[in-house]
């Protein structure tokens, strides 16, 4: 079981590592060549970033979601995700206007932060052990 439990904390890392690249440069874009201030960047990318990942994770982490309706899955994603942003938008603040952090190292560790976020809470209330 506790084999299982790594992979599966395994995989969600690759997912969330892809879900981050896509997420990060929708960032890094949005800053540099549209010009949009860093906190609606790290809205918007973040949106980009959780379609991201709930696709891939649907597809290789959490293969319980045939047995969820999906009007509950997608209310439960839209919910732990919301609930991400907040923590998103709130922490990419804090490390940038009041620790003065670099805004890329800002992105990484607000990142880290809400992929903790996502899987813990997606894996316990929303999917249960339909993970593989």
């Amino acid at each position: 079981m506790k084999e299982k439990k790594i992979s599966n904390i395994f995989k969600y890392l690759i997912v969330g590592s892809i879900a981050f690249v896509a997420d990060f440069s929708f960032f890094y874009f949005a800053i540099k060549f549209i010009k949009i201030n860093y906190f609606f960047a790290g809205l918007y990318s973040f949106i980009v970033g959780v379609f991201v990942n709930y696709i891939l994770a649907r597809k290789f982490v959490f293969h319980n979601y045939k047995k969820i309706k999906k009007s509950k899955e997608l209310f439960g994603v839209y919910v732990i995700s919301g609930i991400g942003l907040l923590i998103h938008q709130f922490s990419i603040y804090s490390f940038v206007e009041i620790l003065n952090s670099n805004l890329y190292v800002a992105k990484f560790f607000t990142s880290v932060i809400v992929l903790i976020w996502n899987y813990n809470i997606r894996k316990k209330y929303l999917y249960g052990d339909g993970v593989r």
